[in-house]
């Protein structure tokens, strides 16, 4: 069973939290606070990929998109509306 981790972004404070494994929940969520679920995968450089990461490809289209969960599945979601798997995508930053 992969682990459920997270990282958070704090939209009041501008911080993105490091990511961190989910044991347990013990209370509510903070509706600034933004919760970006680890897809389980990494990219071609062995960075984990989150959900809202900014991924980009070599492709003159499609350049820089963000992940999102879509029926069912972690993937890009490009301006053309098509899905597109995350293994033709690099991580952007850190």
């Amino acid at each position: 069973m992969r682990k459920l981790k997270f990282k958070i972004w704090d939209s009041i404070a501008g911080v993105m939290y490091e990511p961190f494994e989910l044991k347990y929940f013990t209370g509510g969520m903070a509706e600034h606070y933004e919760y970006l679920q680890f897809t389980g995968l990494t990219d071609r450089h062995g960075k984990e990929i989150y959900e809202g990461d900014v991924m980009k490809t070599d492709a003159k289209v499609h350049q820089n998109c963000e992940v999102k969960f879509h029926q069912g599945v972690f993937g890009i979601i490009a301006g053309d509306s098509r899905h597109y798997p995350l293994r033709d995508f690099t991580k952007c930053g850190t």
